[in-house]
């Protein structure tokens, strides 16, 4: 690029919200927007809990989130490949098993999946703090 270059306009993508009809865990009850994360770096994990490379991100993610948990917040996106995974008690169980303590919303219809055109497990997105 040389100096009479403008430079390159940021094209800015907005996020959308999350949204599953099983509900959220680890929330004590409440009903999570990104707006709650707004002034943090959200990541979302896209992950199913018959997938051993979504249960080795878990792993990673745990160093992560403790390693930077003033600036990053860890969302666990439930996103079930078999019909089993959509049974919301099985989620339960498998956020208890594997020590899973961020947020975790269950998308049993994979509607905040579609949204975020995601395609194979695990997919991290990130999210500004804006």
């Amino acid at each position: 690029m040389n100096a009479a270059s403008p430079a390159p306009r940021r094209v800015r993508v907005r996020a959308p919200e999350l949204v599953g009809k099983g509900g959220w865990l680890n929330t004590g009850g409440k009903e999570l927007r990104l707006a709650d994360f707004r002034g943090r770096v959200l990541i979302l994990d896209f992950w199913t809990f018959c997938c051993i490379n979504c249960l080795h991100v878990l792993d990673e993610l745990r160093e992560l989130e403790e390693k930077h948990r003033d600036t990053v917040v860890i969302v666990g996106v439930h996103s079930p490949k078999f019909v089993h995974e959509a049974e919301h008690q099985a989620v339960v169980d498998a956020v208890e098993r594997y020590g899973v303590e961020h947020p975790v919303l269950d998308d049993p219809e994979l509607v905040t999946w579609k949204q975020y055109a995601v395609r194979a497990w695990p997919t991290l997105v990130v999210i500004d703090p804006e």
